[in-house]
């Protein structure tokens, strides 16, 4: 059979063809070279295809990045699992980013992984943690699993609750501090968190952290406190004269 036919199988989910075809490799038709079994598996779980993941693991293919990404993009826990059930380490970096990270928006996957050994620590590219980013997704929730299963208090899941690009904002915010953030706990880039709302104009943001005790005086790398920073920063925007004139009170 083709190579071609073979991935159209896997995209389609067509198990009981497959199996077929799989029953008949010691007759006349040619075995499916290893590049032709990894390329089906990837087609397989872009398209989320349990079983048939499973049934090509069983006859060899390899565990690949497109493989997995597809697995994370999808996520299906069910994949996964034949993932497991074939000696795959679910705390594996050897595609940069333990798969935890990939799935954090979607609360079921988390739940399974962390359900099933995943280290919330394990950090990816970038030496990000699983903790920050969940932070920029709106689910508390999911914070509070990942807290709940030992995830360390890394400062820089606070900046991300704080992002603009993210979605997590002041609930996320007010989980993280409610199991210990230091509200002063300084980054290298943007001083402390109360720098970094002065930086990215969050009105809220900035009156959240002065509630639960963020020091006005702390100075970054520039030596600047937050309100010297607001005053050089208030002409850029509105928000930016809210935040000065919320830091000078």
């Amino acid at each position: 059979m083709p190579s071609e036919d073979l991935s159209t199988l896997c995209s389609n989910g067509d198990l009981d063809q497959l199996q077929e075809l799989f029953s008949s490799l010691f007759s006349s038709q040619p075995k499916p070279s290893q590049d032709d079994l990894d390329t089906a598996l990837s087609n397989a779980t872009w398209a989320g295809h349990a079983k048939v993941a499973g049934l090509l693991l069983s006859q060899g293919a390899r565990i690949t990045k497109l493989a997995f990404l597809g697995a994370s993009a999808r996520k299906e826990t069910a994949i996964f699992q034949e993932f497991l059930d074939h000696g795959w380490d679910i705390n594996s970096t050897e595609f940069e980013d333990p798969a935890l990270r990939l799935v954090v928006e979607n609360e079921a996957c988390v739940r399974w992984f962390l359900e099933h050994g995943a280290d919330p620590n394990r950090r990816g590219r970038r030496n990000a943690t699983v903790l920050a980013s969940a932070a920029l997704f709106p689910s508390t929730t999911v914070l509070e699993l990942l807290l709940s299963h030992g995830a360390e208090l890394d400062p820089e899941a606070l900046l991300s609750a704080m992002s603009h690009r993210g979605q997590g904002g002041v609930p996320a915010m007010r989980v993280l501090i409610a199991h210990g953030m230091d509200v002063n706990t300084p980054s290298k880039a943007h001083g402390s968190p109360l720098h970094y709302a002065v930086y990215i104009a969050g009105v809220d943001r900035t009156r959240f952290l002065l509630e639960k005790g963020a020091d006005r005086l702390a100075k970054d790398i520039l030596g600047q406190t937050p309100v010297e920073m607001a005053k050089e920063r208030m002409a850029t925007s509105k928000n930016a004269m809210t935040v000065y004139e919320i830091l000078s009170e």
